[in-house]
């Protein structure tokens, strides 16, 4: 592995393990967005505002099979999850995206079910292909989140 892509990814673990940050996009070793909302705005609107991310790792703190098809098309360098779904990793192989994590699980479950799987990954079940998975989640989920972009090294 790229040493500077093995130093992002390590930048994405502890932000995510340490602090408030549900998502971070990490170029080089600078951190170029930061977001605390959860679910799939953050990476909704990545796709919006950043459709290229080639020369990025993506941290995130879970990673379902919706998540995955988001990755897929901004097509990262890597990935990192606190915790991932085996759904999320077959995903993310099939298309190529190097994917680190702390944790696998079965399935991202629905906020407040323990065993019901997402919304937004029941949504995308059946669909391989990342546009048209980024097109049926985004008129699920209209709106968008807060960001921080920034260039600092913290």
């Amino acid at each position: 592995m790229d040493p500077l892509v093995f130093k992002a990814i390590n930048k994405a673990h502890v932000a995510l393990d340490h602090g408030k940050k549900t998502l971070v996009v990490v170029q080089g070793v600078t951190f170029a967005r930061r977001c605390e909302n959860h679910g799939l705005y953050p990476l909704l609107d990545l796709v919006d505002d950043h459709p290229d991310m080639e020369d990025a790792v993506i941290g995130d703190r879970l990673i379902g099979r919706a998540a995955a098809l988001l990755c897929a098309l901004l097509k990262p360098r890597a990935v990192f999850g606190l915790a991932v779904s085996d759904a999320a990793l077959e995903i993310l192989e099939a298309n190529g995206v190097l994917a680190t994590w702390k944790e696998t699980v079965p399935f991202i479950v629905e906020k407040g079910e323990l065993s019901v799987p997402s919304r937004a990954d029941v949504l995308v079940a059946d669909v391989t292909d990342p546009q048209q998975a980024y097109e049926l989640l985004r008129a699920a989920y209209p709106g968008e989140a807060n960001v921080e972009e920034s260039s600092t090294t913290q």
